[in-house]
């Protein structure tokens, strides 16, 4: 399989010309990838459990990257980062409705150019998952490993406790 890319800019334009063409974009909906098939994952499914993953994504020059999911119940959301630039990557998760209220990450840890954020979401609704950075190279393309797993809460709790009959 061959692939053709075509590029064409102004060449007396001020300014350092990046082509981040090769890096994934990340989805702007985690329900729904438009009917498409992406290499690194597949959409929120039925049972509400997604694991994406991707090694080169790009980041925004717009400083923060906004992708929608809509839970169905209680969910715990788990994201990581890796980003070679050392630039620092800040998720945050909030409530689409009752006016956009932020849930708190129950466990965040930074480690060089890794970062790791768990959230408790308590109810199923719609809600924005953004990834912010804080320093961006603009005359660079500078992408992230991103891995993304969503499970439900009750799926969780009943692998983690114990039944009783076991205990007899």
């Amino acid at each position: 399989p061959y692939e053709l890319s075509l590029s064409i800019h102004d060449a007396a334009s001020a300014g350092a010309y990046a082509d981040c063409s090769a890096y994934e974009t990340l989805p702007s909906s985690l329900n729904d990838f438009g009917g498409v098939a992406r290499p690194y994952g597949a959409p929120l499914d039925a049972a509400g459990r997604l694991a994406l993953y991707g090694a080169q994504f790009y980041m925004s020059p717009r400083a923060a990257d906004t992708m929608q999911l809509t839970l169905a119940a209680a969910s715990v959301v788990a994201v990581w980062t890796r980003n070679e630039a050392y630039t620092r990557v800040t998720a945050r998760l909030g409530a689409t409705t009752d006016g956009g209220a932020p849930i708190d990450a129950r466990f965040v840890a930074t480690r060089r150019a890794e970062q790791t954020a768990i959230f408790y979401v308590p109810r199923g609704g719609a809600y924005a998952l953004s990834l912010a950075y804080d320093r961006l190279l603009t005359a660079s393309c500078q992408s992230l490993q991103l891995q993304l797993l969503v499970r439900p809460f009750a799926e969780l709790n009943a692998a983690l406790v114990c039944a009783a009959a076991r205990h007899v």
